[in-house]
């Protein structure tokens, strides 16, 4: 704890980028260490934190194919939404 401020928090960033690196996602991160988003970020632009980009993150958290039936259920959601909106869509 650092004795300037009663509410500055230091956090093991080692430990941070273990976890973030064997998988675990900064919502994940933050339930465990109790760090906030904007601390993960100020950690980052200092270089204490190494995130992820989208293509890795791709790699990693794969997009699961639709089902049928939300492919069924988008189509109705879409189709009533343009019954309901025609005069916008012109």
């Amino acid at each position: 704890m650092d004795t300037n401020s009663k509410y500055h928090i230091r956090y093991d960033w080692s430990l941070i980028q273990k976890d973030h690196d064997d998988g675990m996602t900064w919502r994940q991160l933050q339930d465990k260490y109790g760090v906030t988003s904007s601390t993960i970020v100020k950690a980052k632009q200092r270089g204490d934190f190494n995130s992820r980009n989208k293509s890795e993150a791709a790699k990693i958290y794969p997009r699961k194919p639709l089902t049928e039936q939300h492919k069924l259920n988008l189509s109705i959601a879409r189709t009533k939404y343009l019954k309901e909106n025609r005069i916008k869509m012109k």
